[in-house]
């Protein structure tokens, strides 16, 4: 049979379950306030890595780009060293052509076909010294503009990399606060354990 316990032991253990229950129930709400913030943090750090991954991906692009863009400027280089080699061997044929020129004069038994033959033969590399030049101007304008888009490429490939530190410090503010945040509540555990 049961003893049913009246008087001042019977307050003292109401008063010691009432404790346990309020302090279960704080243990309870510093739970879901804790799960709550470390819910919010890991949504804040799946939005980084995403962040992070974005910055990457355009990153990898942007150097990409500026791979091949260095790929056509060399290979515009060569199309200009060529063409540069043609105009001085069309200026080479320009002078022996020339040189021709003055040695058929003094023959004047030839110097009708060959007074011909010889301005053909300039209108030709003449013909071909603008043809020429013309190459060489829209080479240097492809060449300026190539340079402008990688000056482009590199300057918002120096915008993400600066948004990508801004990323990292904000993380790493992040995580201080988190640890804060856990000191706090350690040291609200321990005094609540010393209380008892």
């Amino acid at each position: 049979m049961k003893q049913i316990i009246h008087g001042p032991r019977r307050q003292c253990a109401n008063a010691g379950v009432g404790i346990l229950i309020f302090l279960s129930i704080c243990l309870c709400g510093l739970v879901i306030f804790q799960w709550v913030v470390q819910s919010r943090l890991r949504d804040l750090v799946e939005q980084e890595k995403v962040e992070g991954n974005k910055l990457k991906a355009e990153r990898q692009d942007l150097e990409n780009k500026s791979r091949r863009y260095s790929d056509e400027l060399a290979h515009i280089n060569d199309l200009k060293l060529k063409l540069e080699e043609e105009r001085k061997t069309n200026l080479a044929a320009l002078r022996n052509t020339t040189n021709e020129l003055v040695r058929l004069r003094s023959d004047f038994s030839f110097s009708t076909n060959m007074l011909t033959q010889t301005s053909n033969a300039l209108v030709r590399a003449n013909t071909n010294l603008l043809t020429q030049n013309k190459n060489i101007n829209e080479l240097a304008a492809q060449t300026h503009k190539a340079m402008e888009e990688r000056n482009d490429i590199a300057n918002k490939f120096n915008d993400k990399a600066k948004q990508y530190g801004e990323l990292i410090t904000n993380y790493n503010t992040l995580a201080t606060q988190f640890e804060d945040f856990q000191k706090q509540v350690k040291e609200m555990i321990e005094k609540q354990a010393e209380k008892k």
